[in-house]
């Protein structure tokens, strides 16, 4: 937990410093001890959240202080086929750079997820107007159908005037 919190600490300086000083970091103390050595550079984090999609995801068992633990994540060896490896650190990737790795793919998910959310509200709204639409359509509908009940009596009673006119013809012709 101390790490995390750590972690994220230090996540929160960088995002602090990085926006203060033009998307770029230089040898700024974080903390006694610990430098940044070069710029800091942002990650893309969908670039990092696809590397991440590939990756295997391992259970792995440990031994601590005869206490058996399981812990699930990458292997090393993954990581440095993903990202490359850090020939001057060779404990990049440690707790804390993996932690940094998945806040950048969280970002994405984050993202993705507003992205997604976004895109739902508008084919809610386009669904509701379909709706309005269909019952609007249907309502129409209903009304041709009246119209069409209307011309059938109209037309009904028209037959039933030529049959009356034509009965009042034949009686005036006879008369």
């Amino acid at each position: 937990m101390k790490r995390f919190v750590f972690t994220y600490l230090i996540l929160l300086v960088f995002s602090e410093l990085y926006s203060q000083n033009n998307n770029s970091i230089k040898e700024s103390c974080i903390e006694d001890g610990i430098k940044i050595t070069s710029d800091v550079v942002k990650v893309n984090p969908e670039e990092v959240l696809e590397k991440y999609l590939n990756m295997p995801v391992y259970k792995i068992y440990l031994k601590v202080d005869d206490n058996e633990v399981i812990e699930f994540g990458p292997a090393k060896s993954d990581l440095i086929k993903v990202f490359g490896e850090q020939k001057e650190n060779k404990d990049f990737y440690c707790l804390k750079n993996i932690a940094g790795l998945n806040f950048a793919a969280i970002q994405a998910l984050s993202n993705t997820i507003s992205d997604l959310q976004n895109r739902l509200a508008i084919m809610e709204e386009s669904q509701d107007l379909l709706n309005k639409q269909t019952a609007d359509l249907s309502e129409l509908q209903n009304q041709v159908l009246d119209l069409t009940s209307s011309i059938e009596e109209l037309k009904q009673q028209n037959t039933d005037l030529q049959s009356a006119l034509n009965d009042l013809k034949v009686e005036i012709s006879t008369k």
